[in-house]
């Protein structure tokens, strides 16, 4: 599939729109306003005496002022934009049937290639996050270990404080924790080394 992104999409435009814009500034545009002129003017000079008696002078002429205004500034702008407007759609139009009929019908494969690159982007970090669960739980196994040692110690020895051996298995569940949060800091300051190396 052909893949253009807006940037050259609105250089496109930009570049018709100049074109268009150049050629009815220096043809198109005044052709029209002097047609329009010479209706006008031809309009003024059939029109029967009695308007010229009816009306005031100055009433003619502000009449006649505002339809060369209109005529020299706003009708040439409105056709340009006219213009200009037709042809970026016309442009569009014939981008879009070059690209493909819909503009969404690759959307499923995009989204099919997106879901593969997602999975191949976080596969490290999954393999991380399973390594980090792994050393976490043979941790706790091993914090166990020690803490089943300390009671059957605490058990076969006669006497030891029973509130030393509470004081040690409460320590030996903190240690887990330590050694948990030591794995998860000790991995990311290993990434962060990498990413800077």
């Amino acid at each position: 599939m052909f893949m253009v992104d807006d940037d050259v999409l609105s250089g496109l435009d930009a570049i018709a729109e100049k074109a268009v814009f150049h050629f009815l500034i220096t043809s198109f545009a005044p052709r029209v306003t002097k047609t329009l002129h010479e209706r006008l003017l031809g309009m003024v000079m059939n029109a029967s005496m009695s308007l010229f008696y009816t009306s005031g002078a100055g009433s003619i002429a502000n009449r006649f002022g505002r339809d060369i205004e209109l005529i020299d500034m706003v009708v040439p702008l409105l056709l340009i934009h006219t213009v200009i407007t037709i042809f970026v759609i016309v442009a569009r139009g014939v981008f879009i049937a070059v690209t493909g009929t819909c503009p969404f019908c690759s959307e499923r494969d995009f989204l099919e290639q997106n879901d593969e690159l997602v999975c191949v982007i976080q596969r490290p970090a999954y393999f991380l996050l399973g390594v980090q669960r792994w050393l976490g739980l043979v941790l706790h196994l091993v914090v166990c270990g020690i803490a089943i040692i300390l009671a059957k110690i605490a058990v076969k020895a006669k006497g030891l404080d029973v509130r030393l051996i509470g004081l040690a298995l409460v320590s030996v569940v903190g240690l887990s924790g330590e050694l948990k949060w030591l794995i998860i800091h000790w991995a990311r300051l290993e990434m962060s080394a990498e990413a800077v190396t």
